[in-house]
């Protein structure tokens, strides 16, 4: 590319003859003699060039003609000349004047021809002909004197070398035209220069124009990178300082010096890559007006790597001609290009296929200024100008139109088409090369591997001496060395290695030297890139001369015509292309910003925004922007205009406007010289933004803008994406200078330096405020993200020790980088200087030590890093531990006090708390403070409201101190004893290091994962306390919003509702907490109050009853309180629909813990969401701004309610929505009922409510952090939502049969086929087996059409599977949360419509009924809605019993599939969520589907012992509400059918408890109620039968649930499963049970029923002795089937609930029970045989496959309706045989008679009448007995089938009887 990258590599014509073989030895270094052209000025020579020298030599043979020729002219012309002087003297004779002229004019001759003979002589010195190079000189530089030789050019040298006819007749031209002397003069003065210049500086002067040092000091100096800006920017500088004239000048010398003027020549533009690299001469004069701009100092490493010589020497040449930019255009030179281009070589082609070629380059590239040109400076030079004036005299004469396109053609040749327009780069390129040749093929990866060693060998210790860091296309690591060997050191010797420069000192051999001395001296510099964007002639013809060509327009169409034949330009693909079409798109841009005015200018801004985007994602774009954009006059007169008018009058859009003028200016205005009002603008842009009106920013705020901005990006459109990012950005910028101001203000130096680390390492700008680079998307993610995670982690530290986190800020700092960038270490070195400037004042000593000795560096970087991280990631370590825990803030200090130092922040799961232990079961306080949130934890889960009155005494037992028993006390001084200045007893002092109790509860809160506290909170609302909304964070700083844990929080209530009789009646009303809007009343105090506020509250809510809010007189409060302040809490007023409501609807009430003047976001955010405020306060003490907030309450429209607690009577006033009350010494029923009385009208006035969800968008408004938009719950959300979407549409019908249809028809079929299979029963001709086979070929279709509806799975299936399958552990478990909330939401919509219409048709049945009108159809219509409502049901449970069905479908075809399937249902299991064991809709077990659950769970888990409880008892008697206090469960409870057949979860006991309980899960089975209403009788009794011999039959202890003392409805089903547990003998099982009597009101229920519960144990005894009675086994009591212990397995549990709902708690006595039930299980699992997991399994399988067997006990109720039907069945087979005898003897008489022939035909048998006495007969013994039997009424419900079969059985007998004897007459 550059001229003077090549050195002289010409192949004169007698070298050509030499022999190839020793061209093939010396190619290389004629290949080293290439690439020493980076050094010198020379070119290789193309065959264009070489055919020029041999035209050279055809010349010779006409020398000696031309010679004689020259002769002959010189002497005819001395003729002249004397034939001219002797006419001249005679002539001058009379004239003196002309005599004088003629003088001069011979004078003049004599000179010249002097000059002449001198020019000859220095020829001829130089060993050159004179005849032959004087013409030559003359025709082509017009020289023919010596003077003229000084103005003699490189670029004329190139022009005339191409005469040499050889080698050294160049050299001697170049000594002829002295351009080795002028160098050296060059040099010389530069150096010069360097003196004047130091000497200068030393005397104060401010010459700002260094020169080069000379090449000794040069070779012997180096520069750091710093030095080496600093003299690039005094290169600048001093351009500033210099005249314009001289600044024109000396850019006019680089460009015209820099690579021999190669901007200035023309470039031929065709298809073929030949033609751009080809040489070309001057097309365009320097221009007159046009400037560098300096480039910061950017180094770019990259490699190339070739596998031909024509490849290595395309890539060497494009480099030379064009430059980087066409290089990177074309990606691999070895398959893209295809030149095969020679170097003249004849046999070069041959050779080069027998030998393989390999070669390899590294290249630093350093530009260092840049330009472009206009197209209006572009003029092109005199000899092209002369040859186009040429080319138009022949189109003028019309000249043959093939002579015009010869002409044409060799102008292009000549000099070129087109003319590069920039943007031009200057600089240097440092080149390494390493090549091989001669070697074979299999040598190929050796020749490789040697080579890339050799560069890396000879390059790693330069780029470390330069600071410059490898880029992904050079080979940082050193390879592995190959073993040495013959051939590895033969291919050794074959490699060469070279250095090559283009640019700076030749003399330079290193990196840093050659560096140094480029950057040092612009007179060095090589055009490096010429751009890709080129302007051809013919439009320089047009824009500049038009005025030089007679017909303009002709000669540029001509041009262009031709240009087009010649290179059919329009079919291929140029180089610079896209670059052309995007400087089109920019000119057309930039000329249409004439037409803009400044009254849109926010969107204009915004275009020129999106443009400086798009042009600097490219480095040849961005030189674009740099020089073509920003130096447009019309763009900056634009920006002018903006800057004035909102100097003038601001727009309220002042501050965006200047945001985005800063992201379009920064930082390339400091480049751009030509602004002349860059001064003003910049002004303006500098201007100080508007302070925050809020001085309490922080840094949760700044995270609040990001997240928004991520939000409002991702919902804009495309279309609008642009506008919505780049306002964002605005308000991203402008919230970072707010915080940034007020962390400043507020001196929290580290949050502000952990702030400004994460943002500038993606390019704000502390300086200019402002982004300067323009970032986007993933940049915002990045700083969201980061910036949360490490202020999370600086709180933390922050709470453990200063030191801690301010190291951990230091290497934040020093690290922090997106994932595309690195830091290097000289930013890091930068990094650490600005972060030390912030955190100077404020360093601890030991962290400033550190710095300190880096300082004095006695440590490195990295060994800094390393002791800071050390630091920041040591957790309670160091040598004064009693130290660090007295400066720890009391937050902290109370999170290890409670031991719960390892779970913060936000670790508490409930696999951590939800396990068996020993403190689950302990009963009084705790015996530590570390005890305390356990126990308050598992009191809660047992539903006792009293864990909020736990607490622990660090005092130890005490005598009570009012109280004294020694008789001295009696002997004391009575005015002592009273004296109340004496000194106040120790014991009677308060115990200030007592735990405040909701201190625990929210240090919970705050150790609490989302799941956990979502969890905890459902329990808080089962016991009617309130629950925190909005909670401040003392670790962090902000303020939280769980909006996640109100998702499960469901209330139902009763409220008024007039009808339009104008009559009261009440309507039912229930709803989610989070999307019910229901009016809030909020409560606050003003300063310290006598009066409490939850205590009124707590009045207002329940009387007193329960303390739903905590306050000061609970137990356990101390004053002491750390976490509660400016805690909102809330808690919903729920009517009963009773008279004695205390208001009327449902009503929600927020406390704000604390003093309301001290947390003013939680004050701005009551006055939002309330309906009315009640606030607490005195009279006494108020300031100006008490008043000021007291005022702001008076003219809010919103009603307050004012509460005096120091006042006795006030005067109320008249305003209508604002009331004072008096509280001092009042009645408190009176004022309770005064203020219910004043809320009530209040609320009637104001109709607003508010849902929990429209509070979090308040809360996001005031930037508090809502749990919910943390990522992993959205991505969740995001995933269950996506799912159910399409469910919304449809029906639950619809939705079970299109996307879960094999659980339905198909499933039920086949479950019934399969009892049909185990209960196989005789058919007409078909045996047993062949039954079977059919029953076997039906289950087998089934499983084929589930099959076929299976796969492939459906669109909510899959993605089902697929969030589960993927991804983090949490966000899977909040899937499955998102999941069940969508999935209650849709199946309660229809639920409620269908119980809506259920209930309106059954009042119209009412009607009808009472009329005696016809009821059928409307009966009809409500059985199908009692089906609809049975079948409405729909939850995960669904997507799982989906799951098991395409197990058992595909299992046998697919199992890779139902592999996954399985582990998949066993990752539920074990993270805590129950697994489906018997279907309830089908009443069977999925045996395969469980049983490969299990399969998995013990693999993952190992073969665990499990001790299995089950829970049995009639529907609604509170099972699962039993076990879910007992375990802490959640199994879904509510009044009716909840869980439809059996569901098993597992409970882990903690590793301690081991050993003593034997077994290591406990597996808890619930199951659903039995003698369910909404069940058909028929099936009912099958049902239940089979599912309690299940479930009593698959636990070791079954929990028989019993509503009330009576045990009737039970004791059937007992029996049931008593005498099945006799018949199934294959079946090894010795259940236990324990009996639970719910709702037993008396205290004594269990010592009064003593008799009770012995003719319980004598009626079990007696059921077991009537079933094993017909099973004929020898038991005798019920204890002997199923273990039983009277007196320990009987439990009495009270009501659950302590009042009337809704608003009731929980009993504490039902907790006591609970308790008390667990610890006798768990005594009983302690000594009981525990299964393994596959044991469990194996019994599972056994136990199924034996109810499927048993079929006949089933279908009974008791086993007195067993006995009652085998007796009916004995009395019907005699019946039966009387009937049969009667017809045998019948029959044998009539054949008797027809053997003898005295019976001829039928109608003489007369059957029927002979059988019909004896049928009647039987028939009166049948009535008697179904009349007179004991078991009559049991006996009843079989009469009319017994009646039935017994009429058919006697036509079938004579149906039988007259075929036999009509076959015997015939």
């Amino acid at each position: 590319m550059i001229m003077g990258i090549f050195t002289e590599a010409g192949c004169p014509k007698e070298e050509q003859k030499v022999d190839s073989c020793m061209r093939l030895n010396d190619r290389e270094k004629a290949d080293d003699a290439v690439g020493s052209k980076f050094c010198s000025s020379e070119s290789i020579q193309t065959p264009s060039e070489e055919s020029q020298v041999l035209q050279g030599h055809r010349g010779e043979e006409m020398y000696i003609w031309f010679l004689l020729l020259f002769v002959v002219i010189v002497l005819l012309v001395v003729w002249i000349i004397k034939r001219s002087r002797e006419v001249t003297l005679k002539s001058s004779k009379p004239h003196s004047q002309t005599k004088d002229d003629s003088e001069e004019v011979a004078e003049n001759n004599d000179q010249e021809l002097e000059n002449k003979e001198e020019l000859q002589q220095r020829l001829a010195d130089a060993g050159l002909c004179p005849t032959y190079w004087m013409p030559k000189l003359k025709e082509k530089l017009c020289i023919t004197t010596v003077q003229a030789l000084k103005y003699v050019t490189r670029d004329d040298y190139q022009k005339m070398k191409f005469f040499c006819n050889h080698p050294w007749e160049k050299k001697a031209l170049r000594n002829v035209f002295n351009l080795a002397e002028r160098k050296q003069f060059v040099c010389d003065q530069w150096d010069e220069d360097i003196k004047e210049t130091k000497k200068s500086q030393k005397e104060g002067n401010k010459q700002k124009y260094p020169s080069q040092k000379s090449a000794e000091n040069e070779t012997n100096t180096t520069m750091s990178e710093e030095d080496i800006h600093e003299n690039v920017q005094e290169q600048t500088d001093s351009r500033k300082a210099s005249s314009q004239s001289n600044e024109t000048e000396l850019y006019k010398m680089i460009l015209t010096s820099a690579s021999d003027g190669l901007a200035l020549k023309g470039i031929f533009k065709t298809e073929n890559l030949k033609d751009y690299i080809g040489k070309r001469e001057h097309l365009i004069r320097a221009p007159k007006s046009f400037i560098f701009t300096k480039l910061e100092l950017q180094t770019i490493c990259e490699q190339y790597e070739f596998s031909s010589y024509d490849s290595k020497w395309t890539f060497e040449k494009l480099m030379e001609s064009m430059g980087r930019s066409s290089v990177c255009s074309v990606k691999h030179f070895d398959s893209d290009l295809s030149l095969n281009l020679s170097l003249g070589l004849k046999n070069l082609e041959t050779l080069a296929a027998e030998s393989r070629y390999y070669c390899k380059m590294k290249y630093v590239y350093l530009p260092l200024a840049s330009s472009s040109f206009r197209l209006k400076d572009l003029f092109l030079a005199n000899a092209a100008m002369t040859e186009l004036q040429s080319i138009e005299s022949h189109l003028t004469r019309a000249a043959d139109q093939e002579l015009i396109t010869k002409k044409i053609q060799q102008f292009f040749t000549r000099f070129g088409s087109h003319v590069n327009q920039g943007p031009l780069q200057l600089g240097g390129i440092f080149w390494w090369k390493a090549s091989c040749e001669g070697f074979q093929t299999e040598e190929e990866e050796d020749v490789k591997r040697i080579i890339t060693e050799t560069l890396n060998d000879n390059t790693e210790e330069e780029f470390s001496e330069a600071d410059l860091s490898h880029s992904s296309g050079i080979d940082s690591k050193k390879k592995s060395r190959s073993a040495k060997g013959g051939r590895n050191e033969s291919l050794k010797e074959k490699v060469v290695f070279s250095v090559l420069k283009t640019g700076g000192l030749p003399e330079a051999n290193r990196l840093i030297q050659w560096k140094t001395a480029l950057t040092s001296n612009c007179h060095t510099w090589c055009v490096i890139d010429r751009g890709l964007e080129l302007i051809p002639v013919w439009e320089i013809i047009l824009e500049n001369h038009s005025n030089d060509f007679k017909n303009p327009l002709e000669l540029s169409n001509t041009l262009e015509n031709v240009h087009k034949d010649l290179t059919e330009v329009k079919k291929c693909s140029s180089l610079g292309e896209p670059v052309s079409n995007t400087m089109r798109e920019v000119k057309g841009f930039l000329h249409n910003i004439k037409f803009w005015n400044t009254s849109n200018s926010d969107s204009h801004l915004l275009e020129l925004v999106e443009l400086k985007k798009t042009l600097c994602q490219q480095r040849e774009y961005y030189d674009v922007w740099l020089n073509k954009c920003l130096r447009d006059p019309t763009l900056q007169n634009f920006l002018l205009q903006i800057t004035l008018v909102q100097t003038n009058s601001p727009h309220e859009k002042a501050e965006s406007l200047r945001m985005l003028m800063q992201q379009l200016l920064l930082p390339d205005i400091d480049k751009i010289d030509n602004f002349p009002e860059k001064p003003f603008i910049m002004t303006w842009l500098s201007k100080s933004k508007k302070a925050p009106a809020d001085k309490d920013l922080n840094l949760s705020d700044f995270l609040f803008t990001l997240d928004n901005a991520k939000q409002n990006i991702q919902k804009a459109s495309p279309e609008k994406c642009l506008k919505e990012t780049t306002e964002e950005l605005n308000k991203i910028a402008l919230s970072l200078y707010n915080v940034c101001e007020s962390l400043t203000m507020k001196n929290q130096t580290e949050e502000l330096s952990l702030l400004l680390s994460v943002v500038t390492s993606v390019g704000y700008s502390e300086e200019n405020k402002a982004f300067v680079n323009q970032i986007g998307f993933q940049d915002i993610v990045f700083m969201h993200n980061e910036l949360q995670k490490d202020h999370e982690t600086y709180s933390r530290l922050k709470c453990e020790s200063v030191a801690k986190a301010q190291a951990f800020v230091i290497v934040t700092g020093l690290r922090v980088t997106p994932e595309s960038k690195k830091v290097t270490p000289q930013k890091k070195n930068q990094r650490l200087q600005i972060l030390q400037i912030h955190l100077k004042e404020f360093l601890s000593e030991d962290i400033s030590e550190l710095l300190h000795s880096y300082d004095n560096r006695q440590m490195t970087l990295e060994e800094l890093e390393k002791k800071l991280n050390a630091i920041a990631e040591e957790i309670n370590l160091g040598t004064n531990k009693d130290a660090e825990v007295r400066s720890d803030p009391p937050c902290q200090m109370l999170i290890k006090r409670l031991g719960l130092e390892k779970h913060y922040p936000k670790k508490l799961s409930l696999s951590d708390i939800l396990i068996i232990d020993k403190l689950s079961i302990k009963e009084g306080q705790p015996s530590s403070e570390q005890e305390l949130p356990l126990f308050f934890l598992h009191k809660l889960f047992i539903t006792d409201y009293r864990a909020k009155e736990i607490f622990f005494s660090n005092k130890g037992k005490e005598v009570n101190p009012s109280i004294n028993l020694n008789n001295e006390a009696h002997t004391e001084n009575i005015d002592s004893f009273f004296d109340e200045d004496s000194t106040a007893d120790e014991n009677m002092s308060d115990d200030t290091s007592s735990i405040h109790f909701m201190d625990i509860q929210m240090a919970i809160y705050h150790c609490a994962d989302m799941l956990f506290w979502q969890y905890l909170t459902s329990k808080l609302s089962f016991c009617q306390y309130a629950l925190p909304l909005l909670i401040p964070n003392p670790f962090t700083g902000e303020t939280e919003f769980p909006l996640w844990s109100f998702r499960p929080i469901k209330k139902s209530w009763k409220c008024v509702e007039i009808s339009c009789d104008k009559k009261d009646s009440y309507k039912c009303k229930s709803g989610n907490v989070c999307r019910t809007p229901v009016p809030v009343v909020s409560f606050m105090r003003f300063g310290r109050c006598s009066s409490s506020k939850s205590q009124i509250l707590n009045g207002l809510m329940n009387n007193q009853k329960h303390n739903i809010f905590y306050h000061r007189d609970c137990k356990g409060s101390t004053s002491n309180l750390i976490l509660m302040n400016g805690v909102i809490e809330i808690s919903w007023y729920c009517p009963g629909g009773k008279d004695d409501d205390l208001f009327s609807d449902c009503v929600a009430f927020m406390n704000l813990r604390g003093d309301a003047r001290e947390h003013d976001k939680q004050l701005e955010f009551l006055l939002e969401v309330s309906t009315v405020i009640v606030l607490v306060l005195t009279d006494s003490n108020r300031n100006e701004i008490d008043n000021a907030l007291l005022k702001r309450f008076l003219l809010s429209p919103k009603p307050v309610m004012y509460l005096y607690s120091d006042k006795r009577n006030i005067s109320k006033g008249n305003h209508e929505t604002k009331v004072k009350i008096p509280l001092k010494q009042r009645n408190q029923a009176e004022l309770l009922e005064e203020l219910r009385e004043t809320i009530q009208l209040f609320l009637k006035k104001s109709k607003m409510s508010i849902s929990i969800e429209e509070c979090a968008n308040v809360a996001r408004k005031y930037h508090f952090k809502v749990d919910e938009d943390n990522e992993v719950c959205k991505e969740a959300r995001t995933m269950a939502d996506t799912l159910v979407r399409p469910l919304k549409e449809k029906t639950l019908t619809e939705i079970k049969d299109e996307y879960f249809p094999l659980q339905g028809k198909l499933w039920h079929e086949w479950c019934k086929k399969n009892k049909e299979r185990s209960r196989l029963q005789s058919q007409e001709n078909q045996t047993t087996e062949q039954t079977k086979a059919k029953i076997e070929t039906e289950k087998e279709k089934i499983r084929k059409a589930q099959r076929n509806k299976a796969v492939p799975l459906n669109s909510v299936i899959k993605p089902f599977l697929s969030n589960l399958k993927t991804g983090p552990r949490k966000r899977k478990l909040l899937f499955l949360k998102w999941l069940g909330i969508f999935l209650d939401d849709l199946s309660l919509e229809e639920l409620t419509n269908l119980e809506r219409e259920h209930s309106e048709k059954w009042l119209k049945l009412q009607e009808l009924k009472n009329k005696h009108m016809n009821c059928k159809p409307l009966e009809n219509e409500l059985e199908i809605l009692s089906t609809k409502i049975m079948a409405s049901s729909f939850g995960l449970e669904h997507f799982l019993r989906e799951v098991g069905q395409i197990y058992e479908a595909c299992q046998p075809v697919q199992n890779e599939l139902c592999s996954s399937l399985s582990e998949l249902a066993a990752d539920i299991m074990i993270s805590g969520y129950p697994i489906e064991l018997v279907d309830g809709d089908a009443a069977h077990a999925a045996v395969t589907w469980v049983s490969s659950v299990l399969e998995k769970v013990k693999q993952k888990l190992g073969d665990k012992r499990i001790f299995v409880l089950s829970v049995l008892g009639i529907q609604s008697t509170g099972k699962s509400t039993l076990l879910n206090a007992m375990f802490g469960l959640q199994f879904a409870v509510s009044a009716g059918r909840c869980t439809r057949g059996a569901f098993m979860q597992l409970i882990k006991v903690k590793e301690e408890e081991l050993q003593e309980l034997n077994f290591d899960y406990v597996l808890v089975v619930d199951t659903e109620g039995l003698r369910a209403l909404d069940l058909g009788s028929k099936s009912t009794l099958n049902h239940d039968n089979e599912l309690a011999t299940f479930v009593i039959g698959i636990g070791n202890v079954t929990i028989i649930n019993i509503f009330g003392e009576n045990p009737s409805d039970m004791q059937d089903i007992l029996q049931i499963s008593v005498q099945a547990f006799l018949r199934m003998n294959k079946v090894k099982l010795s259940p236990s049970c324990i009996f639970v009597h719910q709702n037993v009101g008396e205290i004594t229920a269990g010592e009064k029923n003593l008799e009770g519960k012995r003719r319980l144990e004598e009626r079990l005894d007696v059921m077991t002795q009537n079933a094993a009675k017909q099973e004929v086994c020898n038991v005798t009591r019920f204890k002997d089937v199923i273990k039983f212990d009277i007196i320990k397995h009987v439990h009495y549990f009270t009501h659950l609930w302590e009042g009337n709902q809704p608003m009731a708690p929980p009993n504490p006595s039902y907790s006591e029970n609970v308790l008390k039930l667990k610890r006798e299980i768990l005594s009983v699992a302690a000594h009981e045989r525990v299964l393994a997991i596959s044991e469990f399994k194996t019994r599972f399988n056994d136990l199924w496959s034996a109810l499927l067997d048993e079929d006949f006990v089933f279908s009974f109720k008791n086993t007195i309706e067993i006995a009652a039907y085998r007796a009916l069945e004995e009395m019907y087979a005699d019946w039966s045989w009387g009937l049969r005898s009667h017809m045998l003897e019948t029959e044998n008489q009539l054949r008797n008679k027809i053997e003898n022939k005295t019976l001829e035909n039928m109608e003489s048998l007369c059957l029927g009448e002979k059988i019909q006495e004896k049928y009647e007969e039987l028939r009166k013994q049948m009535e008697h007995y179904f009349s007179n039997d004991k078991d009559k009424d049991i006996v009843i419900q079989w009469k009319a089938r017994i009646e039935i079969n017994f009429e058919n059985l006697k036509m079938d007998l004579i149906k039988t009887s007259e075929r036999k004897l009509s076959d015997l007459l015939k």
